[in-house]
């Protein structure tokens, strides 16, 4: 990508992939490493609606969509409205996995 705060090429790239992805057998596995890089280049409202288009085209070509990011890096707010989009929240904590769905 030319540039980082792309996100209709990103879009395009990604929607292109999972397109291809169905002439083959197995599953597709979506990886986006990571939000909080994301989050330095385009501000939180773009991310959201970013992701929410993402998730359902994700969920829509029978993939699987794997999302990260640093919740130290953010404020509560920002973590709380991103976590709203997806399904269900892998938290490490205190040595332990929590995981949370909606």
């Amino acid at each position: 990508m030319e540039s980082p705060n792309d996100l209709t090429g990103l879009g395009i790239t990604i929607g292109s992939h999972l397109e291809r992805g169905e002439e083959y057998s197995g599953l597709t596995l979506v990886t986006l490493d990571s939000l909080t890089v994301l989050l330095q280049y385009v501000d939180l409202k773009r991310t959201f609606r970013f992701l929410h288009v993402m998730v359902n085209r994700v969920k829509s070509a029978g993939a699987i969509g794997h999302y990260h990011m640093d919740p130290d890096a953010h404020d509560e707010q920002t973590v709380t409205t991103l976590a709203s989009v997806f399904d269900a929240v892998a938290r490490y904590e205190d040595g332990e996995w929590r995981i949370t769905s909606r």
